[in-house]
């Protein structure tokens, strides 16, 4: 049997830092690629990051890890493909090592397969076949994958498939997708629900404005907020229905959504969010960053006194400290 090119002591050890690591796992600018593995070509460039600095703390020789990474890199498409329907995707934001290295094959050959897998009667060789397909992509093969994604997006009946669906249309940012991910808002899923809320972010039209709006209603807290996020955030629209949306969540329960929308109207300069972020303000010393972000958009001198008193009582004068540096550009923003 086709192995990795490395021992399981590594890579377990590879994917223990990917654990510990990030939060939005897509924000690497490969397609598929983790914030776990996409390292791999770093490596292999013979740059220093701070896994490969971790590894040799661990006992790996550096020399060894370059080796075994680059020769990955020397494997056929073929090979690569059979090594990942070795690994699992429990995560449909995580891939491979061998789906990484495959997200830099810019060849027919690689497409041709996705294409074939996509249709394949196995949920996870479809899994490997999308992957495959929303890879990093030149000019010349986005334009053929993205009406396959649409259709098998259509056809879809897993929901673990449409979840990893969702998201690879979202990260190719492939026009019209909404159509396809409207009739799963509600999937029983909360998983396929959360991709839907996830992938429909600054879309602007107005059915997928009318998907998120239902999914800022949602049972599920982290729908919710995604919802509340991608509404508020990422989109732009500012009408009466989606500030509607945004206001009716000012009391939610769970409080990184509230301040997602508390952001969201004051970037449409609602009128009603101004006693919200004064609340806010004075109920210090704790303070959450969207609200500096609402103060500096609506950068209003009368939220200066309150920037200045909940400075003085802020407990770390940490310079790295995030909070400190919203609430000094806050300052900033309302300095009479």
């Amino acid at each position: 049997m086709l192995t990795y090119p490395f021992d399981d002591k590594l890579r377990s050890a590879i994917d223990a830092m990917g654990n510990e690591a990030a939060e939005n796992i897509w924000f690497e600018g490969r397609a598929g690629a983790d914030l776990t593995w996409s390292w791999i070509l770093d490596v292999e460039a013979g740059k220093k990051n701070w896994r490969l600095a971790k590894l040799t703390e661990l006992g790996f020789a550096e020399k060894k890890v370059r080796k075994q990474m680059s020769a990955l890199k020397t494997e056929s498409v073929k090979n690569l493909v059979e090594l990942a329907r070795q690994d699992r995707f429990d995560d449909p934001l995580r891939s491979s090592p061998a789906l990484i290295v495959l997200s830099l094959c810019h060849n027919q050959k690689a497409f041709e397969i996705g294409k074939k897998l996509v249709r394949s009667k196995l949920a996870a060789e479809r899994i490997i076949g999308i992957k495959t397909l929303a890879r990093e992509h030149s000019e010349e093969f986005l334009p053929k994958s993205a009406p396959i994604l649409l259709k098998c997006l259509e056809n879809e009946s897993d929901d673990h498939v449409l979840e990893v669906l969702a998201f690879a249309t979202m990260h190719l940012n492939i026009e019209g997708r909404w159509k396809f991910l409207k009739p799963h808002a509600d999937n029983p899923s909360e998983a396929v629900r959360l991709a839907i809320a996830s992938s429909l972010g600054g879309e602007e039209d107005r059915d997928s404005i009318s998907t998120l709006i239902k999914l800022t209603r949602d049972p599920c807290d982290d729908i919710r907020n995604w919802a509340t996020f991608s509404l508020g955030i990422l989109c732009k629209q500012n009408t009466e229905r989606v500030r509607a949306a945004l206001f009716a969540r000012v009391n939610d329960e769970h409080d990184e959504l509230r301040h997602e929308a508390i952001l969201g109207l004051a970037v449409r300069k609602d009128h009603r969010v101004w006693d919200i972020i004064t609340d806010e303000l004075l109920s210090g010393p704790r303070i959450w960053g969207r609200t500096l972000e609402a103060v500096v958009e609506l950068a209003d001198v009368s939220f200066y006194p309150m920037l200045q008193d909940l400075k003085v009582r802020w407990q770390t004068k940490d310079p790295e400290d995030i909070i400190l540096n919203n609430l000094d550009s806050a300052l900033e923003a309302c300095r009479p």
